[in-house]
C-alpha cells in the first residue's frame, strides 16, 4: 500500500532471496523495487537494477500474452516464503515450440485501444543512421575539439534536487501528480494579472547514478564531482488552464536523457547528430501528448498519456531502468495576461549545440570560413599587431561594413 515498506526490516541478503523466489510475480517485485528507492549503499543499487529487469522481462511476457490470447493466462505459481504486499498478476506461459504463431492484428487507432483497455505498445522512432567518428591521429585536429565541445555541452544538463528549484515562486508552484489526479481543469485559480499555465515534467535521470554509469566507462579520474540527489528532465509539456497541450514550443526534450546512453556505451560518434534527431523526437512525442476524440476533437492531457509519454522517452532512449524516474510533478507558469505569446518549455539544451554541430559540418566539407579556421586553430595569421598600443587598428575589423546584415 502507498507509504507502507513492507520489506523495511530486511537486509539486502534476504531481498536478494526474496527477488530469486518472486521473479514471477509483480507485486512482490514492485514492493521490492520501492523499498530500494530509499536505500543508497552500492549492493542495494545493484539490486535494484536486477529487480527492475525483472519487471521489464515479466513485463514484456505479459504483454506477448495479451498480443497472443487477448488476456493473461494463469499459471502454476512459484510460492514464495513472502506474504504478497498488494494485488497479484499471473504470468503467461512460454509457447511450445510447436505452437503455430498467431497472425499479426491490425493496428488499431489509440483511443479506441485505450477504450478497450488493453495496454497501448508505442513503436520507437528509427533515427537513421548516426555519423561515425574517427580517432583523432594528432593532437587537437579541429572536429576532434568540436567533439569534445559537444560532448561536454550535452553532457552537462540542468539538473535540480527538488521541484522548488525549477520553480520560481517556490512550492506553491508545485503540483503534485502522485495522488491520481492531474490539477488542471478544476477551475484552479491564477495570481492577479497572470494567466495559469502548467509544465509538466515527463519523468527524470537520477545523476548521481548516471554518473556512476558514466565513471564505469571512462574511469574515475574522468569524474571527481557525484551530483547527489540530483535530478535531470526527461521532457517537459506545457499546457493550458484546462490542460490542452498548447500550440507552439510547448514540449522539449533535452539532449543529455538522449546521450547518455550512447555515452554510457563508449558511442560518442553520433552526440553531434542531436541537432537533426531532435526535431524528429519533437514530432513523435508531440503526436502522442495531443489527444483527439473520434470526432477529431481535441482532448485535455491525462495522467494514462504522460505515463505513455515517458514509457516512449525511456525506450526510444533505450535508458537502464535504474536510472529513471517515473513522472510525479508539474510546474504552475503565470504568464502576463496581456502578453500577445503564451509561454514556452522551459530550455532544457545549450545554446551551443546547433552552432557545433555547423562548425563540425564546414569543417568536415572543407568550407569553414577564415574565422572559424583561425579560432580552431586551423589557420594563423601572418602578422599580429599590439592594439593595446594604437587603438586605431581596432577599427577596421569591428567597422560596420564588416558586420553581417540583420535578420
Amino acid at each position: 500500500m502507498p507509504g507502507q515498506r513492507p520489506y523495511l526490516q530486511k537486509k539486502i541478503t534476504e531481498l536478494k532471496a526474496l527477488l530469486e523466489a518472486s521473479r514471477e510475480n509483480r507485486a512482490v517485485l514492485e514492493a521490492l523495487a520501492e523499498e530500494l528507492k530509499h536505500r543508497n549503499v552500492c549492493k542495494a543499487r545493484e539490486l535494484a537494477t536486477e529487480v527492475n529487469d525483472a519487471l521489464a522481462s515479466l513485463g514484456a511476457t505479459e504483454v506477448q500474452a495479451i498480443a497472443f490470447g487477448g488476456q493473461v493466462r494463469s499459471a502454476p505459481r512459484v510460492a514464495t516464503r513472502e506474504p504478497s504486499p498488494g494485488a497479484t498478476v499471473l504470468p503467461f506461459p512460454g509457447r511450445s515450440g510447436t505452437e503455430r504463431p498467431v497472425k499479426p492484428r491490425a493496428h488499431k487507432p489509440a483511443e479506441s485501444r485505450e477504450a478497450s483497455g488493453q495496454p497501448l505498445v508505442l513503436p520507437t522512432e528509427d533515427l537513421g543512421p548516426l555519423p561515425n567518428f574517427a580517432t583523432p591521429t594528432g593532437h587537437n585536429e579541429p572536429r576532434a575539439l568540436l567533439a569534445a565541445w559537444t560532448a561536454l555541452e550535452v553532457l552537462s544538463p540542468q539538473t535540480y534536487r527538488k521541484p522548488e528549484d525549477l520553480a520560481a515562486g517556490g512550492h506553491r508552484c508545485i503540483a503534485d501528480l502522485t495522488n491520481g489526479e492531474v490539477p488542471w481543469g478544476r477551475g484552479e485559480r491564477s495570481r492577479p494579472d497572470k494567466k495559469l499555465y502548467y509544465q509538466v515534467i515527463v519523468g527524470a535521470i537520477a545523476m548521481d547514478r548516471a554518473t556512476d554509469e558514466l565513471i564505469k566507462a571512462f574511469g574515475a579520474d574522468e569524474e571527481r564531482s557525484r551530483c547527489e540527489k540530483e535530478k535531470a528532465t526527461i521532457a517537459a509539456v506545457l499546457v493550458d488552464k484546462d490542460g490542452f497541450v498548447l500550440d507552439d514550443n510547448a514540449i522539449a526534450i533535452p539532449s543529455f536523457a538522449w546521450t547518455l546512453p550512447h555515452a554510457i556505451k563508449f558511442d560518442l560518434g553520433g552526440l553531434g547528430a542531436w541537432s537533426r534527431v531532435e526535431r524528429v523526437l519533437l514530432d513523435r512525442l508531440e503526436q502522442i501528448v495531443r489527444r483527439k476524440d473520434p470526432n477529431g476533437k481535441p482532448l485535455p492531457l491525462d495522467l494514462a498519456t504522460i505515463k505513455r509519454a515517458h514509457e516512449w522517452l525511456v525506450a526510444q532512449f533505450k535508458l537502464p531502468a535504474h536510472l529513471v524516474e517515473q513522472p510525479t510533478f508539474a510546474l504552475r507558469v503565470y504568464h502576463y495576461w496581456k502578453s500577445k505569446t503564451p509561454p514556452e518549455a522551459s530550455l532544457l539544451n545549450s545554446f551551443f549545440l546547433a552552432d557545433l554541430a555547423r562548425a563540425s559540418e564546414l569543417v568536415g566539407s572543407g568550407s569553414a570560413g577564415a574565422g572559424l579556421r583561425r579560432y580552431l586553430g586551423m589557420a594563423s595569421h601572418s602578422e599580429t599587431q599590439d592594439v593595446l598600443a594604437d587603438l586605431r587598428r581596432v577599427e577596421p575589423a569591428v567597422a560596420p561594413a564588416m558586420m553581417p546584415l540583420s535578420r
